[in-house]
């Protein structure tokens, strides 16, 4: 992309910017830009904590004590007073000590805000002609946030997550009437909600916002434009539902960008509010804004949520503390647990019926059982073979997603010494779980052989565990 793609120039009285300065190409230069010509650029940066900002500004011909202003958002830098005679004649005016300089530029600064405004203007107050100015190699560098951070803070890193924080940005803004607030420009790459004749100092915005994930906390960033102040020092109140945040906002030196004649100002906020609320209201108003007809206005406004770390916490006040969970879990310990024991055995009946053989393998086979919401109550009979000194194991798994599973069981030694059939009849009390359930009747066919003692003497006997019954949601 080529300089005069990448910048907007105002105050200039041509289309071609370009100028060839002995083989160097500038955008702006000789005739070109002089008193009243600026240029802006409005990047949107990944998520970062600093950036570094380097660039060669030439000085052309007849400079008398002036100076360069580059303005990075709330950041001013001024170069040092500059003379006609510095440098060496390369272009422009090909007149004795009317010479050119290059000023290579390097700017360190921290910055986590998504938007970075740059201005840059000079203090000459001839047209190009007599005296101008250009650049050249521009490289902006950011000290990006670990791979993968939505945002990050400058010190050691506090909020770093994709999974945690949920970006929502706020476009639209009211007045007290509910009517939309107007956008205007202040320089051509800065656009802005409010501004000049638009948001004064008794002016109130509103805007309102889904919050739609359980969350504890939020971050706002803000980027404000202050027009025509008089102060250096101004006042703001950020109002989110009941909580108030004062916000001073201290400019670093008086700068003309737009307005009438007196300072303008960005000023990028960042703060973090705990907040729970999912629907909210958000005001912004100035409580000190100080000029005669000082306005202000909007350049960009976004909230992070800080989710709750628990997917199935509705309300937590920490990452990890939940208050209320979503239907069917329960807070235990500041966590949600699903609701244990959803079912409760009522009865369990074992019924053995002599001379009467069955085919178990058609009866020990997996099956499942889904009960619908409105279902309470379940009777479940299981028939199997029973051999004469066999034990049968029977286990009920009955709860969701456990730590440890919950297991009712018992064993039940066969009576008679012929083969003969066993009944068991199960009746199971559906709880307060309100989902369908999803019952699984599996047949582990687990022979184990004990070491039994009857009357002190010891036998061997097998155990036979017929029947698992695990509930799972």
């Amino acid at each position: 992309m080529s300089e005069a793609q990448y910048w907007t120039a105002e105050g200039v009285k041509t289309q071609n910017l370009i100028y060839d300065c002995a083989g160097s190409f500038l955008y702006g230069g000789y005739g070109i830009f002089g008193v009243g010509a600026k240029i802006s650029k409005q990047l949107e940066l990944p998520p970062h904590t600093k950036i570094k900002f380097n660039i060669d500004i030439w000085k052309l011909d007849d400079w008398y004590e002036e100076y360069i202003q580059i303005i990075i958002d709330e950041q001013i830098y001024k170069s040092q007073l500059l003379y006609y005679s510095q440098g060496s004649q390369l272009c422009g005016l090909l007149e004795t000590n009317e010479n050119e300089l290059i000023i290579p530029i390097e700017i360190s600064i921290s910055h986590t805000a998504k938007f970075l405004n740059i201005i840059i203007l000079s203090t000459v107050n001839e047209d190009g002609f007599n005296e101008s100015w250009g650049i050249r190699n521009l490289q902006i560098q950011i000290l990006p946030c670990p791979n993968l951070c939505t945002i990050c803070d400058q010190e050691p890193i506090q909020i770093c997550s994709t999974i945690l924080i949920q970006e929502i940005k706020i476009n639209e803004w009211y007045n007290q009437s509910d009517q939309p607030i107007q956008s205007s420009v202040c320089i051509s790459s800065i656009k802005i909600q409010g501004g000049f004749g638009i948001l004064d100092k008794n002016s109130v915005i509103k805007s309102s916002v889904n919050l739609s994930a359980p969350h504890y906390q939020i971050k706002v960033k803000l980027q404000l434009i202050l027009i025509d102040i008089q102060s250096l020092i101004n006042y703001f109140v950020l109002e989110i539902d009941d909580l108030i945040t004062n916000i001073q906002l201290t400019s670093k030196s008086q700068l003309s960008l737009c307005g009438s004649s007196y300072q303008e100002s960005i000023k990028n906020i960042d703060v973090s509010i705990n907040h729970t609320n999912n629907n909210s209201i958000i005001k912004i108003r100035p409580i000190q804004l100080t000029g005669q007809n000082a306005y202000w206005g909007i350049i960009s406004f976004d909230i992070f949520i800080i989710k709750c770390s628990d997917k199935n916490c509705l309300k937590c006040i920490e990452k990890d503390v939940c208050l209320e969970c979503i239907d069917e879990w329960v807070v235990e310990n500041d966590k949600c647990n699903r609701l244990q024991n959803p079912f409760k055995i009522k009865q369990i009946k074992v019924k053995q019926y002599k001379n009467i053989l069955l085919d178990s393998q058609q009866q020990l086979k997996n099956e499942s059982i889904i009960l619908n919401k409105a279902q309470i109550f379940m009777d479940l009979t299981v028939t199997t073979q029973c051999n004469q000194n066999n034990y049968i194991q029977s286990n009920f798994i009955i709860c969701h997603a456990c730590e440890e599973k919950n297991i009712a069981s018992f064993q039940f030694k066969c009576q008679f010494k012929l083969n003969q059939m066993i009944t068991f009849s199960i009746k199971l009390e559906k709880l307060n779980i309100t989902s369908e359930e999803l019952l699984i009747i599996r047949n582990n066919s687990n022979y184990q052989v004990n070491q039994i003692f009857y009357n002190n003497e010891m036998k061997s006997e097998t155990i036979f565990e017929i029947i698992q019954i695990q509930i799972q949601k």
